[in-house]
């Protein structure tokens, strides 16, 4: 596991890439910048991490080769649910999805809004793996 690759939104709670729109207050919280956009028009530009009043906010850009140890992960971790599908296949039944972890959200992050974009995303996933898994 990279510390360099393991830095979360604290709104959302997913992993911001080096590749994507990542914002920070001037009290230094990290965010994803649609995330924070969310959240302040709700909250009145407060950091929703400390409720500091926010001013200004400043665009990150990481410069990153993608580390050794990020590839490992990704074998192993594609090499896990090889198997898994090996095993489903032999024993004759339809393979299940991998669990989906539940969504971490602080209630003193953000108010109204950005749940309902997670819970979204949450229905079309479950709804995608129902048609791909046959799971209803």
């Amino acid at each position: 596991m990279c510390p360099s690759e393991r830095i979360i939104c604290s709104i959302c709670w997913d992993f911001v890439a080096s590749s994507t729109d990542v914002v920070t207050t001037g009290c230094g919280h990290v965010f994803h910048g649609e995330c924070l956009r969310l959240c302040f028009e709700k909250s009145k530009r407060r950091c929703p991490t400390c409720r500091a009043k926010v001013k200004l906010t400043q665009k990150l850009f990481f410069s990153s080769i993608v580390s050794k140890c990020q590839h490992k992960e990704k074998l192993q971790t594609l090499e896990e649910e090889n198997e898994r599908l090996k095993s489903a296949m032999k024993k004759g039944r339809k393979a299940t999805p991998p669990p989906v972890p539940p969504h971490r959200i602080s209630p003193e992050s953000c108010k109204v809004g950005h749940s309902d974009g997670i819970q979204r995303r949450s229905n079309i996933f479950r709804r995608i793996s129902h048609r791909l898994f046959g799971r209803r």
